[in-house]
Protein backbone atom coordinates (compact mmCIF):
# COMPACT_ATOMS: atom_id res chain seq x y z
CA UNK A 1 0.00 0.00 0.00
CA UNK A 2 1.30 3.60 -1.10
CA UNK A 3 1.53 6.17 1.21
CA UNK A 4 1.17 9.85 0.31
CA UNK A 5 0.23 12.84 2.70
CA UNK A 6 -1.38 16.41 2.74
CA UNK A 7 -1.04 19.31 4.33
CA UNK A 8 -3.94 20.10 7.21
CA UNK A 9 -2.94 23.60 8.41
CA UNK A 10 1.30 23.33 9.68
CA UNK A 11 0.59 19.17 10.58
CA UNK A 12 0.69 16.78 7.79
CA UNK A 13 -2.47 13.93 7.31
CA UNK A 14 -1.11 10.35 6.22
CA UNK A 15 -2.59 9.57 2.94
CA UNK A 16 -3.23 5.85 1.74
CA UNK A 17 -3.82 4.78 -1.76
CA UNK A 18 -4.48 2.37 -4.02
CA UNK A 19 -1.99 2.44 -7.00
CA UNK A 20 -3.12 0.35 -10.10
CA UNK A 21 -1.35 -2.25 -9.92
CA UNK A 22 -3.13 -3.42 -6.39
CA UNK A 23 -6.60 -1.83 -7.78
CA UNK A 24 -6.23 -5.00 -10.36
CA UNK A 25 -5.43 -7.04 -7.41
CA UNK A 26 -8.43 -5.99 -5.56
CA UNK A 27 -10.74 -7.25 -8.28
CA UNK A 28 -8.82 -10.00 -9.32
CA UNK A 29 -9.68 -11.50 -5.67
CA UNK A 30 -12.87 -9.81 -5.30
CA UNK A 31 -14.42 -11.75 -8.44
CA UNK A 32 -12.71 -15.22 -7.01
CA UNK A 33 -14.49 -14.20 -3.64
CA UNK A 34 -18.23 -14.08 -5.69
CA UNK A 35 -17.24 -16.71 -7.66
CA UNK A 36 -16.85 -18.99 -4.49
CA UNK A 37 -19.61 -17.56 -2.77
CA UNK A 38 -17.75 -16.53 0.16
CA UNK A 39 -17.92 -12.94 2.13
CA UNK A 40 -15.30 -11.72 4.24
CA UNK A 41 -16.25 -10.94 7.63
CA UNK A 42 -15.48 -7.37 9.01
CA UNK A 43 -17.05 -5.27 11.57
CA UNK A 44 -17.21 -1.96 9.78
CA UNK A 45 -20.59 -1.21 8.73
CA UNK A 46 -21.26 0.00 5.42
CA UNK A 47 -22.90 2.92 5.00
CA UNK A 48 -25.01 5.00 2.75
CA UNK A 49 -25.21 8.76 2.03
CA UNK A 50 -26.20 10.92 -1.19
CA UNK A 51 -23.55 13.94 -1.75
CA UNK A 52 -24.02 16.82 -3.96
CA UNK A 53 -21.51 17.95 -6.87
CA UNK A 54 -18.23 18.95 -5.77
CA UNK A 55 -14.96 19.97 -6.98
CA UNK A 56 -11.35 18.86 -6.59
CA UNK A 57 -8.44 20.61 -7.91
CA UNK A 58 -5.20 18.17 -8.01
CA UNK A 59 -2.71 16.39 -9.84
CA UNK A 60 -3.76 14.21 -12.66
CA UNK A 61 -2.23 11.14 -14.56
CA UNK A 62 -3.57 8.26 -16.62
CA UNK A 63 -2.75 4.12 -16.46
CA UNK A 64 -0.91 5.21 -19.39
CA UNK A 65 1.50 6.65 -17.30
CA UNK A 66 3.20 3.50 -16.29
CA UNK A 67 3.43 1.52 -12.88
CA UNK A 68 3.46 3.32 -9.64
CA UNK A 69 1.80 6.58 -11.50
CA UNK A 70 -0.70 6.80 -8.43
CA UNK A 71 1.82 7.35 -6.22
CA UNK A 72 4.14 10.18 -8.09
CA UNK A 73 0.58 11.88 -8.08
CA UNK A 74 0.15 12.23 -4.71
CA UNK A 75 4.04 12.91 -4.15
CA UNK A 76 3.86 15.85 -6.74
CA UNK A 77 0.65 17.09 -5.14
CA UNK A 78 1.71 16.94 -1.36
CA UNK A 79 5.33 18.54 -2.76
CA UNK A 80 3.38 21.57 -4.33
CA UNK A 81 0.20 21.81 -1.86
CA UNK A 82 0.93 25.52 -0.89
CA UNK A 83 0.04 26.46 -4.51
CA UNK A 84 -3.66 25.56 -4.00
CA UNK A 85 -4.22 25.36 0.10
CA UNK A 86 -6.37 28.45 -0.31
CA UNK A 87 -8.59 27.50 -2.95
CA UNK A 88 -9.37 24.25 -0.66
CA UNK A 89 -12.70 24.37 1.15
CA UNK A 90 -12.56 24.51 5.27
CA UNK A 91 -14.26 24.11 8.10
CA UNK A 92 -14.94 26.73 10.52
CA UNK A 93 -11.69 25.89 12.27
CA UNK A 94 -9.63 26.26 9.28
CA UNK A 95 -9.20 22.86 8.82
CA UNK A 96 -9.41 21.21 5.03
CA UNK A 97 -13.03 19.78 4.81
CA UNK A 98 -10.97 16.72 2.30
CA UNK A 99 -8.85 15.18 0.33
CA UNK A 100 -10.14 12.67 -2.31
CA UNK A 101 -8.12 10.41 -4.42
CA UNK A 102 -10.36 10.24 -7.15
CA UNK A 103 -10.81 8.04 -10.08
CA UNK A 104 -12.86 7.91 -14.18
CA UNK A 105 -12.30 6.52 -17.63
CA UNK A 106 -11.15 8.09 -20.07
CA UNK A 107 -14.50 9.84 -21.22
CA UNK A 108 -14.01 11.97 -17.85
CA UNK A 109 -17.76 10.72 -16.91
CA UNK A 110 -16.62 9.37 -13.51
CA UNK A 111 -17.29 5.73 -15.05
CA UNK A 112 -14.63 2.72 -13.98
CA UNK A 113 -12.00 2.29 -15.24
CA UNK A 114 -12.29 0.24 -18.57
CA UNK A 115 -11.08 -2.97 -19.96
CA UNK A 116 -11.30 -4.95 -16.86
CA UNK A 117 -10.25 -1.91 -14.73
CA UNK A 118 -6.64 -1.51 -16.32
CA UNK A 119 -7.11 1.79 -17.86
CA UNK A 120 -8.08 4.95 -16.75
CA UNK A 121 -7.96 8.51 -14.95
CA UNK A 122 -6.72 9.40 -11.13
CA UNK A 123 -6.55 12.80 -10.12
CA UNK A 124 -4.77 13.36 -6.42
CA UNK A 125 -6.33 16.54 -4.86
CA UNK A 126 -7.65 18.63 -2.60
CA UNK A 127 -11.72 19.65 -2.35
CA UNK A 128 -12.21 22.94 -3.26
CA UNK A 129 -15.12 25.37 -3.89
CA UNK A 130 -17.30 25.12 -7.16
CA UNK A 131 -15.78 29.07 -8.58
CA UNK A 132 -12.31 28.03 -7.70
CA UNK A 133 -9.59 28.09 -10.81
CA UNK A 134 -6.62 25.36 -10.89
CA UNK A 135 -3.38 27.14 -11.11
CA UNK A 136 -0.97 25.91 -13.75
CA UNK A 137 -0.23 22.25 -14.07
CA UNK A 138 -3.45 21.57 -11.47
CA UNK A 139 -6.73 19.87 -13.19
CA UNK A 140 -10.17 20.69 -11.74
CA UNK A 141 -12.87 18.21 -11.93
CA UNK A 142 -16.02 18.37 -10.99
CA UNK A 143 -18.11 15.69 -9.82
CA UNK A 144 -21.40 15.13 -10.26
CA UNK A 145 -24.06 13.96 -7.97
CA UNK A 146 -24.43 10.44 -6.66
CA UNK A 147 -25.76 8.67 -3.67
CA UNK A 148 -22.83 6.41 -2.54
CA UNK A 149 -22.35 3.10 0.01
CA UNK A 150 -19.04 4.17 1.84
CA UNK A 151 -16.60 2.41 4.49
CA UNK A 152 -14.42 3.42 6.64
CA UNK A 153 -11.14 1.75 6.07
CA UNK A 154 -9.74 0.28 9.43
CA UNK A 155 -7.79 -2.26 8.90
CA UNK A 156 -6.44 -3.16 5.26
CA UNK A 157 -7.66 -1.71 2.15
CA UNK A 158 -8.29 -4.22 -0.38
CA UNK A 159 -10.08 -6.31 2.24
CA UNK A 160 -12.88 -3.02 2.75
CA UNK A 161 -12.51 -2.70 -0.99
CA UNK A 162 -13.73 -6.75 -1.92
CA UNK A 163 -15.89 -6.30 0.86
CA UNK A 164 -17.69 -3.47 -0.45
CA UNK A 165 -17.91 -5.08 -3.99
CA UNK A 166 -19.03 -8.42 -2.68
CA UNK A 167 -22.14 -6.38 -0.64
CA UNK A 168 -23.18 -5.16 -3.66
CA UNK A 169 -23.32 -8.38 -6.00
CA UNK A 170 -24.78 -10.16 -2.91
CA UNK A 171 -27.65 -7.30 -3.04
CA UNK A 172 -28.02 -6.97 -6.48
CA UNK A 173 -26.54 -3.40 -6.17
CA UNK A 174 -25.03 -2.16 -8.72
CA UNK A 175 -21.25 0.11 -9.24
CA UNK A 176 -23.18 3.56 -10.61
CA UNK A 177 -19.17 5.10 -11.12
CA UNK A 178 -15.76 4.91 -10.41
CA UNK A 179 -14.75 4.21 -6.60
CA UNK A 180 -13.29 7.22 -4.46
CA UNK A 181 -10.83 7.31 -1.98
CA UNK A 182 -11.80 10.13 0.30
CA UNK A 183 -9.62 11.54 3.13
CA UNK A 184 -10.96 13.15 6.79
CA UNK A 185 -9.16 15.50 7.81
CA UNK A 186 -11.70 16.15 11.14
CA UNK A 187 -10.71 12.25 11.68
CA UNK A 188 -7.19 12.47 11.43
CA UNK A 189 -6.78 11.66 8.14
CA UNK A 190 -9.20 7.90 8.16
CA UNK A 191 -9.68 6.82 4.95
CA UNK A 192 -13.09 6.45 3.32
CA UNK A 193 -13.95 4.28 0.60
CA UNK A 194 -16.98 5.59 -1.59
CA UNK A 195 -18.89 3.48 -4.34
CA UNK A 196 -21.34 5.11 -6.21
CA UNK A 197 -24.46 3.54 -6.92
CA UNK A 198 -26.99 6.08 -8.31
CA UNK A 199 -26.33 9.24 -10.41
CA UNK A 200 -28.69 11.79 -9.15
Amino acid sequence: MGVAQAKKGNKLIKRFICPAAEYLLIMAITNQLIQMGEGIEMDTEIKKCIKSSFSVIGKEGSTNDGNGFVNKLWENANSCFNEIEGLAKKDEKGNILGIWGLMSDFSRSFKPWEENFTKGLYLAGAEVTDDAEAPDAWVKWTVPAFEYLYIKVDKEYKEAFSYVLNYMDNNNIKLAGAVFDYNCPQENGQLYLFFPIRRL
